[in-house]
């Protein structure tokens, strides 16, 4: 169709030659109502339901369902790449529509369209020049159209490769596949083929955009001389701008092959305060989602360069807590004790009491006097819990534990939590007599 139309084109500018007042007033018809057709999305319209027709098809014709979610991926790219060959097409017919008699003094910002030199911009002048930029600019678009598609059949290919398709192709993206359903199934991945996918994934990306830079320096016209001039002049200013991103990119390598963090795990600075969980490891930074619900961006440079804790792979969870007991009587305070210690190391089934094993440093739990402070007797209490606990699971059994410790003191007659515990939880009225009386 888009021939058709140019070689519309072409006729009416040999037959109207003669008469530039038709010449014009037919061309700019011409243009305006092809414009107006653009509007209404005709072509992306046909372009789409064509590529419909062919996905039908190639499914019937026994096509690998996976290559035809391809083929469907298309549908967008070439839609918008004949929607902009229209825009090139008719933005010329509308310029074309100037009178060749026609000429003008040459403005400065114009003075690149001026092709002969003879400070006179003439018609024919003008639409070479302009011919020549839309062009260059829809070549550009076209590439970057065709970029897209295959950045975006990479990563968001959902029909499932099957393993009996041994093409690279097939090879790769089910690889990239596996990658991602890993990533979504669990919190917890198998690394063992992550670094070398990833590896791949970012080699196949450079290759498509230095292929689409390339392409855009001869769309461009510039030689490429030229940019090897530009790049020695420029090369220690590029290089003293490039160092940062050159250190991250090879500490984003370092962290894949190193398997410090992978993504899902969450990760805390050297001081324990939690930075979030791994978002997305890419070439330069690192996406963590904070829990308070935000985004960080650190460079992989500070993921390499500081000590950074994997909270995901602790081998356990430590409860150290104390709390001071105040009783009428302190001779029954170590059957107290001993209850508790009871109480913590039978009824908590998740409690760590392996002892030490490999590089874990589990041990019995323990229920100790600590000696007494000025709120009364500091009770203790020190357990392991397996790592494999996810944090709330922790948090619920932490709190059950120092719940149960909880009943086991105020069960025996004159308890009460010390003294500055007690102002915060229960008020003065409900503190022992013996001590009611004494802070009168």
């Amino acid at each position: 169709m888009s021939v058709g139309f140019l070689r519309l084109t072409v006729f009416l500018n040999e037959a109207l030659s003669a008469q530039p007042v038709l010449e014009t007033l037919a061309l700019s018809t011409l243009g305006l109502f092809a414009l107006s057709v653009l509007h209404t999305g005709f072509f992306p319209k046909s372009m789409r339901s064509i590529v419909d027709l062919i996905y039908d098809a190639s499914l019937v014709l026994g096509l690998a369902p996976w290559r035809a979610e391809i083929l469907l991926k298309f549908k967008k790219p070439l839609a918008d790449i004949v929607q902009g060959l229209m825009y090139f097409l008719v933005s010329n017919i509308l310029v074309n529509a100037i009178p060749e008699a026609w000429s003008w003094d040459v403005p400065p910002l114009l003075s690149f369209c001026d092709i002969n030199g003879d400070g006179t911009l003439e018609a024919a002048e003008i639409e070479a020049a302009f011919y020549n930029v839309s062009c260059r600019i829809w070549g550009a678009y076209v590439v970057y159209q065709v970029l897209t598609f295959l950045q975006t059949t990479k990563s968001t290919l959902e029909t499932p490769v099957p393993r009996k398709s041994g093409s690279p192709l097939a090879v790769y993206l089910r690889s990239l596949q596996e990658l991602r359903a890993e990533r979504r199934a669990s919190t917890k991945l198998d690394t063992s083929n992550i670094s070398s996918t990833w590896c791949v994934d970012k080699i196949v990306t450079t290759f498509l955009w230095l292929v689409a830079g390339l392409c855009w320096q001869r769309i461009a016209g510039i030689q490429m001389q030229t940019l090897l001039a530009v790049g020695g002049v420029g090369g220690l200013a590029l290089s003293l701008a490039a160092k940062n991103i050159t250190q991250n990119i090879i500490s984003g390598f370092l962290i894949f092959f190193n398997r410090r963090l992978v993504e899902g795990e969450e990760i805390a600075d050297s001081k324990g305060e939690s930075l979030g969980v791994v978002n997305k490891i890419g070439l330069t930074t690192t996406v963590v989602h904070r829990l308070e619900g935000d985004k960080l961006i650190l460079p992989n440079s500070h993921l390499v360069d500081n000590s950074i804790i994997n909270v995901q792979r602790r081998n356990f969870w430590l409860v150290e807590e104390g709390f001071p007991l105040v009783l009428t009587s302190f001779i029954n305070l170590n059957k107290v004790i001993i209850e508790m210690d009871e109480a913590v190391k039978e009824g908590f089934q998740e409690v760590c009491i392996l002892g030490h094993q490999h590089d874990s440093v589990c041990e019995e739990p323990l229920v100790y006097f600590a000696g007494y402070g000025h709120q009364g007797a500091m009770i203790k209490v020190r357990a392991y819990f397996p790592g494999a606990l996810a944090r709330h699971e922790f948090y619920r059994a932490r709190s059950n534990m120092l719940l149960k410790l909880n009943d086991i003191a105020l069960s025996h007659q004159g308890a009460a939590i010390g003294l500055e515990a007690h102002f915060v939880w229960g008020g003065r009225a409900d503190l022992p007599a013996a001590q009611q009386h004494d802070s009168h």
